[in-house]
C-alpha cells in the first residue's frame, strides 16, 4: 500500500506512557497519521481508514 510506518514497543515504560498520554489507555494497535492528525484505536477502524485513505 506505499505507507510509511514507525512501530513502537510499548514494553517500554516511555512508550507505554506516551501511548496513555495520547489514547488515555494502554491498548494496541493504536493509530497515529501525523499527517491528517487522525488518532484511532480497534484494529478494523485502523483498516478501513489506512483502506480509505490509499484508495
Amino acid at each position: 500500500m506505499g505507507i510509511e510506518l514507525t512501530l513502537k514497543d510499548i514494553k517500554e515504560p516511555l512508550l507505554e506512557e506516551e501511548l496513555v498520554e495520547k489514547g488515555g489507555k494502554v491498548q494496541t494497535p493504536y493509530l497515529v497519521d501525523t499527517v491528517k492528525g487522525t488518532e484511532m484505536y480497534e484494529a478494523d477502524d485502523i483498516i478501513s481508514y489506512l483502506i480509505g485513505e490509499t484508495i
